[in-house]
């Protein structure tokens, strides 16, 4: 009977050991689980940062090339009304002379 119980015992212990090492494995895997779900987060969040900082970039681009655009524009508008002003002014004279 003192052997049954102590076998009994040693069963017991044994159970409660493996029991322990299946939760701490568990855990572990919960932990690692965890570990990847927070380093895709930080690698989606670090994605989001670069697109929105390539998306600034681009469109830092795009307004710099309507300022360039815009000034391009109002000088050839200048050229066009000096160059008309200069006709009108030349066509001025030589009525005038055509007058004397």
């Amino acid at each position: 009977a003192a052997a049954d119980a102590d076998a009994a015992r040693r069963a017991e212990t044994e159970k409660a050991r493996r029991e322990s090492e299946d939760m701490r494995r568990a855990a572990a895997d919960a932990s690692a689980l965890a570990a990847a779900e927070a380093e895709k987060k930080r690698r989606a969040e670090e994605d989001r940062r670069r697109a929105d900082a390539e998306r600034a970039i681009a469109d830092a681009i795009a307004a710099e090339a309507r300022t360039i655009a815009e000034e391009d524009r109002r000088r050839a508008d200048a050229r066009t009304a000096a160059l008309r002003a200069a006709e009108d002014e030349r066509a001025r004279i030589e009525a005038e002379d055509a007058r004397r």
